[in-house]
């Protein structure tokens, strides 16, 4: 200060000296009383640094001084003091890039997330995130977002066998509750609860008999033909109904062995109705017996029903009744008749023939006894091997043949 004179052991006067080089020097100080006091000074010279910087910011920078802020490209000088006191010029080669914005409008289902991963957005509006772009620097993201809910729903399914799902990616084969998924009107998951009942095919066999003629239908199809036949057809439930039928065609026997006038049906196992062809069919009263002995000329035949079965035979023409001797009628007479259990023995006697033969068959035509040549008026049968039913008795010649009946009991 003006109080104090300094003098240097240089000479010099001044309170500071510049331009010295590192050296020890000493400083008299004299106050104004004339006072003094001498001080040692080491006085050390130094030089001014400087460095070159290339640097590359986001947006902005503070520069190493932090008394400017750069904010464009650009080269730039800057001043510190380094660490022995003197002045560090810096200068920087500065690029300055800037952070990115950018808008996206977005339709998700249910929630999105942000970009970042910071943030699950469950609901529409209008959302800011920040990542960093490629080259390192904020990108800043709005984000218009529509959240649209996945749907769910119920439905009852019936199916036959299996069920391959409204998305068909399933095939369940058991009644159960499932679920299956599929995308909505607006592209999100639809979720279907399933409450599935599996029906099955149904198998069904029959054996079905026909008489020979009819038909039998299974669904729009007929068969008059036996075979076996397989039809798929639609059950009550919806699925299918195979149908195995193996048809068998009863067909009635009604062939007829004819013996002059008598006419014998050679099924065994019906029952019987002869009819007189030449009246329109008419049924002959009592005639049920599987033979019948015509009466007069004409054509006949028998209706036979076996099981649920009837046919008609063809129609047998007899022309061989009333043939007679030219001069005599021929009598017969059988007596006992009808000839009871205590009976061994029949006598068949005779009238206004010669040289005949005695015939005598059962109901189905089979002859039980047979004698021919024969002139007596008078002939004794043994029938003690004759079942119990109805027997025909024939007197026959060339030219003649009459008939009677023989019970035995």
């Amino acid at each position: 200060t003006s109080v104090y004179n300094y003098t240097w052991s240089n000479g010099a006067t001044t309170a500071s000296i510049t331009g010295l080089t590192a050296s020890m020097y000493t400083v008299t100080v004299t106050d104004a009383n004339g006072c003094s006091d001498i001080a040692m000074a080491t006085i050390v010279h130094g030089m001014a640094t400087s460095s070159t910087l290339t640097y590359t910011a986001c947006d902005s920078v503070v520069s190493p001084s932090g008394r400017y802020t750069w904010t464009s490209n650009g080269v730039y000088i800057d001043t510190l003091i380094n660490s022995i006191g003197c002045d560090s010029v810096i200068t920087t080669n500065l690029t300055i890039i800037n952070s990115t914005t950018s808008t996206q409008v977005i339709t998700s289902c249910d929630g999105l997330y942000s970009p970042s991963g910071l943030f699950y957005w469950t609901a529409s509006g209008i959302y800011t995130d920040v990542v960093l772009n490629s080259i390192g620097c904020d990108s800043i993201i709005t984000i218009d977002l529509t959240v649209i809910y996945s749907t769910d729903s119920n439905i009852d399914v019936d199916a036959c066998n299996s069920y391959s799902g409204v998305s068909g990616n399933h095939n369940w084969t058991t009644s159960g509750v499932y679920q299956d998924v599929i995308a909505n009107s607006a592209g999100c998951d639809s979720i279907i609860t399933i409450n599935l009942t599996i029906n099955q095919d149904v198998f069904v066999t029959q054996s079905p008999v026909i008489c020979l003629g009819d038909s039998f239908q299974v669904g729009p199809n007929w068969y008059s033909q036996a075979g076996v036949y397989t039809d798929t057809l639609v059950s009550f439930i919806g699925c299918d109904s195979i149908v195995t039928t193996s048809l068998t065609v009863d067909a009635v026997n009604v062939d007829v062995t004819q013996s002059g006038v008598i006419l014998t049906a050679n099924n065994l196992n019906g029952t019987y109705q002869w009819i007189n062809c030449d009246s329109n069919n008419a049924i002959i009263t009592g005639e049920t017996s599987q033979s019948y002995t015509a009466t007069e000329n004409g054509n006949y035949a028998v209706i036979i029903t076996e099981a649920a079965c009837t046919d008609t035979s063809a129609c047998i023409t007899v022309t061989q009744v009333g043939i007679i001797d030219i001069t005599n009628e021929v009598a017969i007479q059988v007596y006992p008749n009808p000839a009871g259990a205590d009976y061994h023995t029949v006598t068949i006697e005779v009238a206004n023939v010669k040289d005949y033969s005695l015939i005598i068959r059962d109901l189905t035509g089979k002859m039980v006894y047979s004698k021919e040549g024969l002139n007596t008026t008078l002939n004794t049968i043994d029938i003690s091997n004759f079942s119990a039913g109805t027997f025909f008795i024939q007197i026959k010649t060339d030219t003649y043949s009459n008939y009677s009946k023989l019970i035995v009991m």
